[in-house]
């Protein structure tokens, strides 16, 4: 069935009452996608790109060992005995599960708990809780940041988000000089950065299924050139549709958050069906098992393309703060420790910070970054209007 069928479909069949979001374009067609993949992409590596391969925590703790200590623990069945080993010499500490717990309340339950002012932070896993080890204090763990290799290769992801071009930009995957993506360059060689990276394996991810992103064009005239539409983007209220094999399901119905640090709106334009959007700042969710937090960018841009089964794919490319990057970490705590090396990376992410400097400290407080992603066509539904109509192609 075209989509033009589909659509009177629907409308016919009493499917009304998706609305147009508010501000929008009054005039033109109106789609709108769910994200199901969406990650930061990463491309092959050589010897040159990455001559060495970085230690992970566990692996600088262990090589940080008196000989003999070093052997004992040297079998891979110790892993979890140096595990133990290094949270007792390093004075990791836990407070007990609060789902109460919050960055409002945060320091009444460090004294509570008998943590040092300013020590500790939030951590979902294996549940909320307040923690304080390497991943939530990393600069208390410097002897950890050892044996990191920063990414020394030329082409990257990303776009020119300043409009420079430097002898250390990247160049991008299609050929764009100048491109900018500083979180590449800081941990492009990490183990995690490498493998869920590779777009093979992560366009066919699903991230943060359980807060899943909205995307909304709307004052389409033309989808393949239209130098006025608009741009909407929101969390999702509830969880993503999967289908048989576990990829997104289309065609659901989705309200957006009431929370409106999830809501953004800009103006783009359409050029050889490539949708370009004016830089923005935009809160994009990600909770999953172990994680509840947000990608703060700014000054991002979307750019994408509408495919030809009714979807989206693209990037966003911008600034994501580095607050919200160290968030991430914090929350996934000690569970990644054989694979990467929470100080490491965040001494090199803090390091190659590329945007946003604060005034006060002449530090830069965010990073460039490039987020691809794929989405599939869904319904936004607004709160009811004296006017509704079906919001998505």
């Amino acid at each position: 069935m075209g989509h033009a069928i589909f659509r009177r479909a629907m409308v016919a069949a009493g499917a009304v009452g998706v609305a147009a979001a508010a501000g929008s374009a009054s005039t033109g067609e109106t789609r709108s996608f769910i994200i199901g993949p969406i990650y930061m992409p990463s491309v092959e590596v050589d010897g040159k790109s990455c001559p060495v391969k970085p230690k992970s925590a566990l692996q600088a703790f262990h090589d940080s060992l008196p000989p003999q200590e070093r052997a004992k623990y040297s079998d891979p069945d110790k892993m979890r005995e140096l595990r133990a080993l290094m949270s007792e010499r390093f004075g990791f500490k836990r407070g007990p599960f609060d789902d109460t717990l919050t960055r409002e309340n945060i320091e009444d339950r460090r004294r509570a708990s008998g943590f040092a002012p300013g020590k500790g932070a939030i951590s979902s896993y294996p549940r909320r809780h307040l923690a304080y080890d390497l991943c939530t204090n990393p600069s208390d763990f410097p002897k950890l940041a050892s044996g990191h290799q920063d990414y020394l290769g030329k082409v990257g992801y990303g776009i020119n988000l300043d409009g420079k071009v430097s002898k250390d930009d990247l160049v991008g995957v299609d050929g764009e000089e100048g491109v900018d993506n500083a979180w590449y360059q800081a941990v492009g060689c990490a183990n995690i950065a490498r493998s869920l990276g590779d777009p093979k394996v992560g366009d066919n991810v699903i991230v943060s299924r359980q807060v899943p992103t909205l995307i909304e064009i709307t004052g389409i005239d033309d989808e393949k050139n239209d130098d006025a539409v608009e741009v909407n983007v929101y969390a999702a209220a509830r969880a993503l549709d999967l289908d048989a094999v576990g990829n997104a399901l289309a065609w659901g119905s989705f309200r957006p958050v009431s929370d409106t640090r999830y809501v953004a709106r800009v103006k783009g334009r359409i050029v050889n069906g490539l949708l370009s959007t004016e830089p923005f700042d935009v809160n994009l969710r990600m909770q999953e098992s172990i994680i509840d937090a947000s990608r703060e960018l700014r000054g991002a841009r979307l750019q994408a393309t509408l495919t030809p089964g009714g979807g989206i794919e693209g990037g966003f490319y911008g600034y994501q703060t580095l607050a919200s990057l160290e968030d991430a970490y914090a929350q996934a705590s000690t569970i990644g420790i054989d694979m990467l090396s929470c100080p490491a990376e965040i001494k090199s992410l803090r390091s190659h910070a590329d945007g946003y400097r604060d005034p006060k400290t002449r530090r830069n407080t965010a990073i460039s970054v490039a987020l691809r992603f794929k989405a599939v066509p869904a319904f936004v539904v607004h709160q009811p209007t004296t006017t509704s109509k079906v919001a998505s192609r």
